[in-house]
């Protein structure tokens, strides 16, 4: 291998699993390389960091990498409703913090931990019903059902509108892959459709509010309050990504545990309640995220190139998750490894909001689905979807017998 083969940034690679390959040789002999990228309305270059020290610090460092032109690998992507005005994660600064400040009210560990009884029914009910064909589609009848309806019913979704909402997500969160995201014109159609759909929301639960996330994210906190346009970008955030995250994370996870069956055995004698590690390593080998894009704010030095101003610099959590200099022995699932400094919900001023909600949601389906089955045999790998940004799961069918 040498650096002309180096193409991490092409959707395509990512539809046989996460090329190991290319992050290692990268991590190894170029570990800040400029990629160019040849796919249409993507960025057309980025700095790709591949070692997790670097990863790490970019992440902490808010005054030298900015937020400000996207995190994703979009160029220019269609325009909201919102008078130019960016989502959260593409905020900097003062308006970061003051942006984060107003939506973490809604996202303490207090707030989120009276919702586990009722994300744990959903759980339960989920896995019975799959469970009653024996062989299923574990990502469309467990994966996906789970933080759709996780995340309704956080954001106060009624029942009826939620296939709704998971078709505008599964066509916002996957603008690569055609079989989600046929064209342009239906990305712009579905955001407009959850934006639209989420004013209506929020004028409901300003009418009648509840204990849901929409509710208190329409509360004043301090005198302050988000406009409409920075609660639908959050609402559109949440939504999109907090949906397609936690699905594929789901996914990845059951995949690598029916192909560790030590590993599988030993989840099953802990169900009384899954153990930490076991959760952060499955985040850590899912990464479900596979890269976040920061802008430099000037010339930077780094291993010997220089980023100038204005650059795209991907911090590639996929390869990071995988570096030897930071993990003993990267590329076993270890579901007792400790420590365990993933990077996969990021790190400092960006760290993901939703990752306690995502936490919880894979230790409550791992207990109530591994608690009604015996033996899971996947009938077939894997389909992953066209996509260098999320790591997307389409279909994975499984045959199981009960407990």
């Amino acid at each position: 291998m040498n650096l002309a083969d180096i193409d991490v940034l092409n959707p395509e690679i990512y539809q046989q699993g996460l090329p190991h390959d290319q992050f290692a040789y990268l991590r190894r002999n170029a570990p800040c390389f400029l990629q160019s990228n040849r796919e249409p309305g993507m960025i057309e270059s980025g700095w790709i960091l591949t070692r997790h020290s670097d990863v790490r610090n970019v992440n902490r460092d808010a005054v030298n990498f900015l937020n400000y032109k996207g995190v994703s690998p979009k160029k220019s992507g269609p325009t909201l409703k919102s008078n130019g005005k960016p989502a959260m994660t593409s905020l900097d600064g003062p308006e970061h913090h003051r942006n984060r400040l107003l939506v973490s009210q809604a996202f303490t560990r207090r707030s989120i931990k009276m919702f586990e009884n009722s994300f744990r029914d959903l759980a339960a009910s989920i896995v019975t019903k799959a469970l009653e064909k024996k062989s299923f589609d574990f990502v469309r009848d467990v994966a996906v059902e789970l933080p759709m309806q996780v995340i309704c019913n956080l954001m106060g979704v009624p029942e009826e509108d939620r296939y709704r909402v998971l078709a505008w997500s599964n066509t916002i969160a996957a603008p690569m892959d055609p079989e989600y995201s046929p064209s342009p014109e239906a990305q712009l159609e579905a955001m407009h459709g959850l934006w639209d759909y989420g004013l209506y929301l929020a004028d409901l639960r300003r009418d009648d509010p509840g204990d849901d996330i929409m509710s208190k994210l329409t509360r004043a906190v301090d005198g302050d309050r988000l406009t409409n346009e920075e609660l639908m970008g959050f609402t559109l955030l949440l939504i999109g990504a907090g949906n397609e995250t936690t699905r594929n994370a789901l996914s990845h996870g059951m995949h690598a545990l029916v192909h560790n069956p030590l590993q599988m055995a030993w989840l099953r004698r802990h169900l009384d309640r899954v153990p930490d590690p076991a959760v952060e390593e499955i985040l850590r080998w899912a990464t479900p995220v596979v890269f976040m894009r920061r802008t430099a704010a000037r010339d930077i030095e780094m291993h010997g190139s220089t980023i100038k101003e204005g650059d795209a610099v991907i911090m590639m959590y996929a390869s990071a998750n995988f570096d030897p200099d930071e993990f003993k022995d990267p590329m076993s699932f270890d579901l007792t490894r400790s420590p365990n400094s993933h990077l996969t919900f990021g790190f400092g001023n960006h760290f993901c909001l939703g990752a306690f909600v995502a936490r919880l949601e894979i230790r409550i389906l791992l207990e109530e689905f591994l608690r009604r089955t015996g033996d899971v045999r996947l009938d077939d790998e894997p389909t992953y979807g066209r996509d260098c940004y999320f790591r997307p799961v389409k279909r994975m069918p499984v045959t199981v017998s009960p407990a």
